[in-house]
């Protein structure tokens, strides 16, 4: 999004966010910005923008972007996306997936009761080092002293 569509956002609001009436940009909260309505739910015209294509308002149209504190866009976008998929869900968008290959029968000359043996690695199964390693007992008998004795 050009910075000049963010400023002309910014401004309009007064520095608050859409939502809640926060300032923007105090303390820990962080803003973004949000398409309303959403850019999935916008139309699509391609002979727009020179034939390159934008969307019905435009994606960078100033008046229909939000300045939003980020857990309020983070709310928003869950629920766009929890319509979004109840939309798919009832027109059937999700029904139109190919799913004959999951459930066609095996090539010929494939044996699906007993597949082929895969074929045997040959070599180290890890790459540890090829040296030997010193064991922990060894290094603490070495730095450990030795017992005085007393007569």
């Amino acid at each position: 999004m050009p910075k000049r569509v963010k400023a002309a956002v910014f401004v309009r609001q007064g520095g608050l966010c859409a939502d809640t009436g926060v300032k923007l940009g105090v303390g820990d909260d962080k803003f973004e910005y949000d398409h309303r309505p959403a850019l999935w739910e916008r139309e699509f015209d391609p002979d727009a923008r020179r034939g390159l294509g934008d969307t019905i308002p435009p994606a960078n149209d100033p008046d229909h972007i939000q300045a939003v504190v980020c857990r309020s866009h983070k709310a928003r976008s869950a629920k766009d996306t929890a319509r979004r998929s109840k939309e798919n869900r009832i027109t059937g968008a999700t029904r139109g997936r190919d799913k004959s290959d999951r459930f066609a029968p095996p090539a010929r000359g494939v044996d699906v009761l007993r597949p082929e043996k895969p074929k045997e690695k040959t070599g180290r199964r890890y790459d540890w080092p090829k040296r030997a390693l010193q064991s922990r007992n060894n290094l603490a008998r070495r730095t450990r002293p030795e017992p005085t004795k007393e007569i």
